[in-house]
């Protein structure tokens, strides 16, 4: 699940996870490459000002006449306002763009608790760190023991997280990749290619992985002709490098008209689908010669370029029941199921719709 940028104004943090009990909220959020698991307990907090205006807005307490009931992300937000002055002192960068991967792989994570403060000024809550801080994984990431990794991998070229930066685009930061590792970095020799992060699916990792070494020992790509998810190292940590944290993919470039079909300025691109399922389905006529199966095909795992030319991407198994029926998951005839679906049936229904349009529909 993707991290839920926090409406604190200019805070620059991200809602990792939330989750309200009957007697506490406890939420894990992000700030640059830090982590921050914030616990409220109801308890600490009820016989303040603060805390009787934040039970009253998640329900614990009766409301006020006329008080608006507010969202589940408005009530998480009235703790991040509470805890922002520490939160910036503790974690003066706001983005992880431009850092080295390493840093979050051994990221300072803070335990914070909100208690009442007993010489009754202001709302009568103050923000305390509990604990010692801990260097942790951040942003989810899940490092796996290399020796776990498949054997069609043990050939392919692995990179220290220490050289890899997580990257901007066009030398700006994106807003939407403040707190997301996944996406374009460079090597330490300026070399820009794809990162794509181990986030605990170990089985979907190593199953992308067994493929994806398997079309490296097949020699696929060997001739430049073959446009299928190409593998180009994998990611370590650890004082041994004894933990995969990721894989680098080989980046396809993409002009401002190309990106996946989830983009309109694709889908509206008409006259170039038939030329876009040709691609397809020769792509997936190689991995079934290969005895290889794609899998989740979908939408947003077919990405063009800037030639214009379809690409199969996200090798990783499972399905997505709306292309590709649960009962032909990661089978070849799944995969032509989803072929059919995708061309003949979705982007005919959702060439014209907004993006907006399209998941309401």
């Amino acid at each position: 699940m993707a991290a839920r940028p926090s409406t604190v104004q200019g805070s620059g943090i991200f809602v990792q996870s939330g989750v309200i009990t009957d007697d506490s909220t406890i939420l894990e959020v992000t700030r640059g490459p830090s982590t921050f698991i914030i616990t409220v307990h109801f308890a600490d907090i009820e016989h303040t000002s603060w805390g009787q205006d934040y039970l009253r807005s998640i329900g614990k307490l009766p409301s006020l006449k006329n008080l608006e009931k507010l969202s589940w992300s408005e009530c998480h937000d009235l703790v991040l306002t509470k805890c922002l002055p520490i939160t910036l002192e503790l974690s003066p960068i706001s983005s992880i763009q431009g850092q080295p991967l390493e840093v979050l792989c051994s990221a300072p994570t803070y335990r914070l608790q909100l208690l009442a403060n007993n010489n009754g000024e202001g709302d009568g809550v103050l923000v305390q760190i509990h604990g010692d801080v801990t260097y942790e994984p951040s942003h989810n990431l899940l490092p796996m023991p290399v020796s776990e990794l498949p054997a069609s991998c043990n050939a392919i070229t692995r990179i220290p997280a220490s050289s890899i930066t997580l990257a901007t685009v066009e030398g700006e930061t994106d807003p939407r990749a403040m707190d997301n590792p996944q996406g374009k970095v460079y090597l330490s020799d300026g070399r820009p290619m794809y990162y794509k992060p181990e986030r605990g699916h170990g089985i979907a990792f190593k199953r992308e992985l067994d493929i994806l070494g398997r079309i490296d020992q097949f020699r696929l790509h060997h001739d430049g002709s073959s446009r299928l998810s190409c593998l180009e190292a994998i990611v370590t940590t650890g004082v041994y490098d004894e933990f995969a944290v990721g894989m680098l993919l080989h980046l396809i470039p993409c002009s401002t008209s190309g990106g996946d079909f989830l983009a309109k300025r694709v889908r509206a691109r008409v006259e170039m689908h038939g030329r876009w399922k040709a691609q397809v389905v020769a792509m997936v006529e190689v991995l079934h010669d290969h005895d290889l199966v794609w899998g989740d095909v979908n939408a947003g795992n077919v990405v063009i370029d800037d030639s214009d030319n379809a690409w199969i991407i996200d090798l990783g198994g499972s399905n997505n029941p709306e292309f590709v029926d649960d009962q032909l998951r990661e089978t070849k005839e799944g995969d032509w199921q989803g072929v059919r679906r995708l061309f003949d049936q979705w982007l005919p229904k959702n060439r014209s719709l907004t993006n907006e349009e399209m998941w309401r529909s």
